[in-house]
């Protein structure tokens, strides 16, 4: 069987547009073209990677760093983020075409990417990275020449090719299950933690590409075991907009089951005037002022969970979160507020999520 994509491939790239986190970054490049284009530039602002300057913002944080290193499969540290690393490696070898993580870091998705190796197809054998100074290269298989090659997609570097979109889902699916990258899962789901893995990266990818997870099925047929896809497809939602909500939501069908998870929708939208709608997955027009989007919510008891990672201690979001959860609290909403501390101790999740929805059901009668 040959590659089952294209159909999928064309849809998502007519519709097409670099994500504007790649637009917000700066191409690598001699300092004098840096300070060239931009009068004022600083030097410092630059940093020195083999003879091409990288904006100094690309330099990871040494603590990320050090944590990733830990997680990664064979120890290694990756300095810089992973769209950079894609874009001096095309600097350098401009045959060669972005894969896997790479792909996926040039396409646009914000996870997962900047601990992974820099991937790419060439020609040759296939060799795995053995420190951050390599390459992971795949062999271009003869039969990915009759693939169209994807441009344009990075808007600094528009000779910089990569691998179609599912082509790269593929790519990075392989990866995790075969160990070439892995991150932290916590306990709780009750499944394995390639698949917990596996699903958080699908919910990510079919948000990047705003598509139906359920396609991935047969356009990476041939490609990727069809039965383990299935499954894990049908843990996935194209409404998880975080890997944290995304393992929320597995917590919760592993702690209750699918009689209580089915029953929470992401990103369901609550009206100010107490109606709700599901925009992400019904395609509805939402109409009326929104009161709030929230994490997982179930209409039928008024409950809403709201994962609170880091970026929820910042000032404006506490006091954005403070708005919301008042406005649904006077529409009868209960909200539950859930931090990393519930997610890394189930019996704590467990309880909580059990008491709130007994209060919530207690107040409907």
């Amino acid at each position: 069987m040959g590659y089952q994509g294209h159909a999928l491939d064309s849809d998502i790239i007519r519709q097409w547009s670099a994500s504007t986190r790649v637009h917000r970054t700066i191409r690598p490049d001699t300092l004098e073209n840096h300070c060239g284009r931009a009068r004022g530039v600083r030097a410092d602002a630059f940093t020195d990677v083999g003879g091409f300057w990288i904006p100094t913002a690309a330099v990871r944080n040494a603590g990320v760093v050090k944590l990733g290193a830990r997680e990664h499969p064979r120890g290694i540290a990756y300095d810089l983020e992973a769209l950079t690393r894609a874009r001096l490696t095309h600097l350098a070898h401009p045959g060669w075409t972005g894969a896997a993580w790479s792909a996926a870091s040039v396409w646009g998705l914000p996870y997962f990417c900047d601990d992974a190796d820099t991937c790419v197809l060439s020609g040759g054998d296939r060799r795995i990275a053995a420190h951050a100074g390599e390459t992971t290269r795949h062999r271009r298989a003869g039969w990915m020449t009759d693939l169209p090659s994807v441009v344009n997609v990075d808007p600094e570097f528009p000779r910089l090719q990569v691998t179609s979109p599912v082509l790269t889902i593929i790519h990075c699916l392989r990866s995790l299950r075969s160990g070439e990258h892995s991150w932290s899962v916590l306990p709780g789901t009750g499944m394995d933690d390639v698949t917990v893995r596996s699903v958080q990266f699908i919910d990510a990818a079919c948000q990047l590409f705003s598509i139906d997870p359920v396609l991935l099925v047969d356009a990476c047929a041939g490609l990727y075991p069809r039965r383990d896809l299935r499954r894990m497809v049908s843990f996935a939602d194209r409404g998880g907009e975080s890997p944290m909500e995304t393992f929320l939501r597995l917590q919760i069908y592993g702690l209750f089951g699918s009689e209580v998870a089915d029953r929470f929708i992401p990103q369901l939208v609550v009206c100010s005037d107490g109606t709700t709608s599901d925009p992400v997955h019904t395609g509805e027009r939402v109409t009326g002022r929104v009161a709030a989007r929230v994490d997982l919510g179930c209409a039928e008891w008024k409950l809403a969970l709201q994962y609170d990672g880091a970026d929820h201690l910042a000032r404006n979001r506490r006091d954005t979160d403070s708005r919301i959860g008042a406005e649904l609290a006077n529409l009868g909403w209960h909200v539950l507020r859930l931090t990393y501390g519930h997610l890394k101790e189930p019996e704590l999740l467990r309880r909580t999520l059990a008491d709130g929805i007994m209060l919530a059901r207690r107040r409907l009668r």
